[in-house]
């Protein structure tokens, strides 16, 4: 099946004027395991898709990365940037990734073999690396589903200006049907990808991800510890699930 890839590099947002009070380069060029950030997304994209891959940039530094580079005309935010350069895509699907996320192969696969329109990501806490809070990590759209996208983006567009509010989460929210403030996920457009595949927001992401791509003893047994925590998180939301619709 025909793919465009467009990997998301260009936001100004807090999320970079953060990591630039930390780092004196984009968080993109950090190296996890030897191989910096948007070198990996790069290399894995050429595996597995086997496709043109746009670079959604403005920053000089990622001219010479082997890659289509693409400047939005307007970049504030992820939904700013997708639907500046909507018009390279020609047809078949299109894949969004983000050049902050390490990816693990597996998930390139899950996305690759996933055809239609889904979000991938995690609803919540992680096993892996331990954070505490769900990501987003790609978006899958059918060709036929470009217009909807379009317009879902523009709302997005709106939404940021209304609120501030620049996560892709207001995307997949109003693409499921629900209220862009609405905390939670279904099981059609969202699929679950729950490994080491992690974003990397704070300088101490890149040692968990490591932790969880080697896997050392003591990681183990925190991951057992909290794989068992989530277990139980599930039983308890289920059973409260149950009793609420049998009070309907």
């Amino acid at each position: 099946m025909q793919l465009t890839v467009f990997v998301l590099a260009a936001e100004n947002g807090v999320k970079q004027e953060r990591w630039a009070s930390f780092m004196k380069c984009p968080k993109q060029f950090i190296e996890v395991m030897g191989e910096a950030l948007i070198h990996r997304t790069l290399r894995l994209c050429r595996l597995y898709f086997k496709c043109d891959i746009h670079l959604l940039a403005i920053n000089d530094l990622y001219d010479s990365l082997p890659v289509i580079k693409l400047v939005p005309v307007s970049f504030a935010t992820k939904a700013h940037s997708v639907l500046s350069v909507l018009d390279e895509w020609k047809g078949g699907n299109l894949v969004v990734l983000y050049s902050d996320v390490y990816y693990s192969e597996a998930a390139f696969q899950r996305v690759l073999h996933t055809p239609g329109t889904h979000f991938f990501g995690r609803a919540g806490r992680s096993a892996f690396t331990f954070k505490n809070y769900g990501e987003l990590f790609a978006l899958r759209v059918a060709w036929d589903d470009k217009d909807y996208l379009a317009e879902m983006l523009h709302v997005c567009v709106d939404n940021y200006g209304r609120t501030g509010q620049q996560s892709f989460w207001a995307l997949y929210r109003l693409m499921a049907g629900f209220p862009v403030d609405k905390h939670r996920v279904e099981s059609q457009l969202f699929i679950e990808i729950h490994d080491e595949t992690d974003d990397i927001d704070f300088p101490q992401d890149v040692q968990r991800v490591v932790e969880a791509v080697e896997k050392r003893p003591k990681w183990r047994i925190r991951f057992w510890l909290r794989r068992a925590s989530l277990w139980n998180k599930q039983r308890r939301d289920s059973v409260r699930e149950k009793r609420s619709q049998k009070q309907r």
